[in-house]
């Protein structure tokens, strides 16, 4: 059943943060990957530390920032993270 809680709550998580996109985007514009990346890092810091359920399904919820970060980089296909991004792939998939 926890279980089920968990993977519910990162389902909530996705949800708000495509609905908030537009709104994060609006006021970060060229510096919303690094605070998604902070978000998610932040997400992995509470899972590491987390000794309940709820700490747990905190972590799940800031975990998916993702939805953050990836419109943005898809967006913004002249900078260099989104290069550095391309780059990295490329060589994952060899």
């Amino acid at each position: 059943m926890q279980a089920g809680i968990t993977s519910s709550i990162t389902t909530i998580g996705t949800i708000i943060f495509s609905s908030l996109f537009a709104l994060f985007y609006k006021r970060l514009k060229q510096f919303l990957a690094p605070v998604a990346m902070f978000i998610i890092a932040s997400g992995l810091l509470v899972l590491y530390s987390a000794s309940s359920i709820i700490m747990v399904g905190i972590a799940m919820f800031l975990m998916r920032a993702t939805p953050l970060m990836i419109p943005t980089l898809i967006t913004d296909s002249n900078s260099f993270r989104f290069l550095l991004i391309r780059l990295l792939f490329f060589v994952n998939s060899r």
